[in-house]
């Protein structure tokens, strides 16, 4: 692979935090550097504008917004795992296409779909949930509508503690949605 040389001059308490990081870490003062450079190139699509806008308004480096961000994600990930056990990992947000790995706004495009769904479908139990504490008729016209308009994510039981009215509505609403 060719390389090209690069050279710039840092402050000098800038060059001590590296130092010591470099040490801490067992690599060369060139390997950090080269690390943290690649990790600092620019994002594609609203990724990086997401990482400015953090670092702007928390008023700390990008490097740290990557860092807190992908701390989470990999908590997720071990939380996931220990969850539901080693072997189960599905990393759905490497989809592959005919042109290689999916990136930038075609990828964020998509895994915000995923999570929409997701989400709909979190919020329509919670509002099952709460129907079921205070009745259809005590909740917010929004409330109702919204969850009129998405109950089909999820599948509503039949059970003797539902309110007939409510799983009526339902069924009724979810086999129009079928012949639509």
């Amino acid at each position: 692979m060719a390389s090209k040389t690069l050279g710039f001059r840092l402050p000098e308490e800038t060059w001590k935090k590296l130092e010591a990081e470099a040490q801490s870490k067992g690599v060369s003062m060139t390997d950090l550097a080269r690390q943290k450079v690649m990790l600092s190139t620019d994002f594609e699509g609203p990724v990086q504008a997401l990482v400015d806008h953090y670092s702007s308004v928390l008023n700390i480096s990008r490097h740290e917004v990557v860092e807190a961000i992908l701390t989470d994600y990999v908590a997720m990930q071990e939380a996931h795992s220990d969850v539901w056990g080693p072997g189960k990992l599905i990393l759905e947000e490497f989809t592959f296409t005919e042109q290689g790995v999916m990136r930038g706004q075609d990828l964020f495009d998509l895994r915000k779909a995923v999570h929409a769904q997701e989400f709909k479908r979190e919020k329509v139990k919670m509002l099952l949930k709460e129907e079921k504490i205070i009745g259809r008729e005590r909740m917010s016209k929004d409330d109702r509508e919204w969850l009129n308009a998405n109950l089909h994510l999820v599948h509503v039981p039949q059970d003797k503690t539902s309110p007939k009215k409510s799983v009526s509505q339902w069924m009724s609403k979810l086999r129009r949605q079928g012949t639509e």
